[in-house]
């Protein structure tokens, strides 16, 4: 296993903990905001990310991360770059990290319409990309976790750069502090660096200070949220993606649930509290099924309660039919619902499960409780009444 998956992996972790122990209200992360000063350039943005993003770990952690990353740094600076077999040309370089591409907007593909997607990533490395390296370790000496993310950043583009020698580079990387300080090593080169939003966002310092020569989202609520996370302004471009609202493609898929529930990180007392409401459900005749996240869902832990509850397949059936196929998409926070939303499928917003969770979202600039939507607990009160 690669030293980049390694990380990958733990960054998840970290995310993961971060979620479910937050050391920080909402209301601690703003002043924490208010603290710094206007950035005076893309590369103070990105420090400044990254000392947002370090606060939300214990001090430990981030200890433990920069100390990690001083010998990381040592063998990626040593590491010869992956050969080149041939080249080519291409208006942009995708970057998906496993992604679907229907997550670039039709504006954006219209206009870079010969978009090649990255796979499996690659490595390479040029004398002008030490010399951006040294810079920010004059700058910045100390702060091994935040060189090294770059460094690794600036391998990856710099392969695909070289191989396919792009226009534009286009990524989903809001989230990652390496972001401005990448959009001014492509402008060095250059190249245009877009963004393309690509899950749901609330009120989060992980996404803060950002900027991109372009940034695409889904509706004005979210120009107003980056805007308070003190992201760049003039960079946002509002466009409803093909991910996001389904293209009428001729056919209708019959409506076989009608309560899909998906999850997100849930586990352990959540994870039994969901399957406890949905076989409920089942129980007075509605039908129900459970959608695991690919990737975060514990699928022994699950398969152990659902019981007669029918589990979606995700290898097998995609979101996008799991969505056309039920009337209502349940969730606490997710980007599903959003979705349903967009698609005339009904919205049920789990606030049963995880009553702190639900409440640190109303108070996180969360778009889906100004949509159209139900409560889960509405729902089960209806459900009551109705015995």
């Amino acid at each position: 296993m690669s030293l980049a998956v390694r990380m990958r992996e733990l960054a998840v972790k970290l995310e993961k903990r971060n979620e479910e122990h937050n050391i920080l209200s909402i209301e601690e992360e703003k002043e924490y905001l208010k603290k710094f000063k206007t950035p005076k350039d893309d590369m103070e943005r990105s420090y400044f990310q990254y000392r947002c993003q370090m606060r939300k770990n214990k001090f430990c952690v981030t200890a433990l991360l920069n100390v990690l990353s001083l010998p990381a740094i040592l063998f990626y600076l040593l590491k010869p770059g992956d050969r080149l077999d041939d080249r080519a040309k291409c208006q942009g370089v995708f970057f998906s990290d496993g992604k679907p591409d229907n997550i670039i907007p039709a504006g954006l593909r219209a206009e870079i319409h010969d978009i090649h997607i990255v796979g499996e990533k690659h490595e390479g490395m040029t004398r002008e990309d030490l010399k951006f390296i040294l810079g920010i370790f004059q700058r910045y000496p100390l702060s091994w976790h935040f060189l090294l993310k770059i460094l690794m950043k600036v391998r990856f583009y710099r392969y695909e750069m070289t191989r396919w020698n792009p226009s534009a580079i286009i990524v989903c990387n809001e989230y990652s502090f390496t972001s401005s300080a990448m959009t001014n090593y492509c402008m060095s080169n250059g190249i245009r660096h877009v963004n393309v939003m690509h899950g749901e966002k609330i009120f989060d310092m992980r996404d803060s200070f950002f900027r991109f020569d372009r940034c695409y989202v889904w509706d004005a609520h979210y120009k107003e949220l980056f805007a308070g996370l003190r992201a760049a302004p003039g960079q946002f471009i509002i466009e409803v993606p093909e991910s996001l609202k389904f293209p009428d493609k001729g056919r209708r898929i019959e409506k076989k649930v009608d309560y899909t529930y998906y999850l997100g990180w849930e586990e352990g007392a959540r994870l039994v509290r969901i399957t406890e409401v949905m076989g409920g459900l089942k129980q007075r005749g509605y039908r129900v099924a459970i959608r695991p996240h690919p990737r975060y869902t514990k699928m022994d832990e699950l398969m152990g309660l659902a019981g007669d509850i029918q589990v979606e397949d995700v290898r097998k059936l995609g979101i996008e039919e799991s969505l056309r196929r039920t009337r209502n998409a349940v969730s606490v926070f997710s980007t599903v619902l959003n979705q349903a939303y967009y698609n005339g499928i009904g919205v049920v917003i789990d606030d049963v499960s995880d009553p702190q969770k639900y409440s640190r979202l109303a108070g996180a600039h969360y778009i889906m409780l100004c949509k159209r939507h139900r409560h889960l607990s509405e729902l089960l009160e209806y459900q009551k009444l109705s015995d």
